[in-house]
């Protein structure tokens, strides 16, 4: 039993360093990467999505929150840009975490 105890310990601290890691700010890219906009939308790449939305700058995105709307209802399922962003976010996390998990 105590091999165990040591074992879980140490992979309660990997589970804590990785989170810790994860904690700063993310780039959107981070989440939204080609191959989550391929899985769930009708288009390849974020490029191509942020330009359907006319997303140029960071000013853009932090305004053009309709035009992000609209271009996620046309071409994906989601309802709107913040769920989709929501679940590209939480499987970002559950990857950071499964690799923390890893023996």
């Amino acid at each position: 039993m105590h091999k165990f105890l040591k074992e879980f310990e140490k992979l309660e601290k990997r589970t804590k360093d990785m989170i810790e890691k994860e904690n700063g700010s993310h780039d959107i890219s981070d989440f939204l990467t080609d191959n989550f906009i391929r899985k769930y939308t009708k288009l390849n790449s974020l490029d191509e999505f942020l330009n359907l939305a006319g997303i140029e700058t960071q000013k853009d995105f932090d305004t053009k929150t309709s035009e992000l709307d609209e271009i996620t209802k046309k071409y994906s399922s989601f309802s709107s840009f913040q769920k989709m962003l929501d679940t590209a976010a939480e499987q970002y996390m559950q990857k950071v975490l499964d690799k923390a998990w890893k023996l």
